[in-house]
């Protein structure tokens, strides 16, 4: 028989016989194999062993997005990239979350961290003109249409989109206008 030492940490009550790094890679495991509430005990183990940091927040928050809770998803990963800014998907991931949530604001605010990150992404690009035209953020809209402009490689198209998109917000048909980026 094989005997592991338990993992005791002073501060917190529980007892595990893995480390914190071993418990959010099964949190982790458990988060691709679609099992969250499995996921969320191994964190919450994980906390008990030390002060959380920024990658028991994101999968906290992955366990959580699984689980269909957004408000609570995105809590952890703004926490995540408060702890760890360097996380382009992330702030991809909240822009989403934003989103469906229908707070174009926060939404158009981690597409910008994103954009920082990515300032070629076309598709994203085209995300903020929407965004900053629904918002009436005219400075962000012309910056924004000036970007995609200037990329020679989709000069010819330019028009029509313009055209199909100032269509669809001015119908107030926001979803679709993203839709059409696709």
């Amino acid at each position: 028989c094989l005997l592991i030492p338990l993992v005791v940490s002073s501060s917190h009550s529980k007892e595990t016989a893995f480390s914190y790094e071993e418990l959010l890679d099964q949190a982790n495991r458990n988060i691709l194999e679609l099992r969250y509430e499995k996921a969320k005990e191994k964190l919450s183990l994980a906390k008990s062993i030390r002060d959380p940091e920024h990658r028991y927040y994101f999968l906290m928050g992955e366990a959580e997005f699984g689980l269909d809770y957004k408000e609570e998803a995105l809590l952890n990963f703004k926490k995540s990239a408060e702890l760890n800014k360097d996380q382009p998907p992330l702030y991809l991931r909240c822009s989403e979350i934003c989103a469906a949530l229908k707070k174009p604001r926060d939404s158009f605010y981690y597409l910008e961290q994103y954009i920082s990150y990515n300032p070629n992404n076309r598709k994203e690009l085209y995300r903020l003109l929407v965004l900053s035209s629904r918002l009436g953020l005219n400075e962000k809209r012309k910056f924004y249409l000036n970007k995609l402009k200037s990329n020679n490689k989709y000069k010819n198209d330019l028009d029509a989109i313009q055209r199909q998109i100032k269509e669809k917000i001015e119908d107030k048909k926001y979803k679709e206008a993203l839709i059409d980026l696709d």
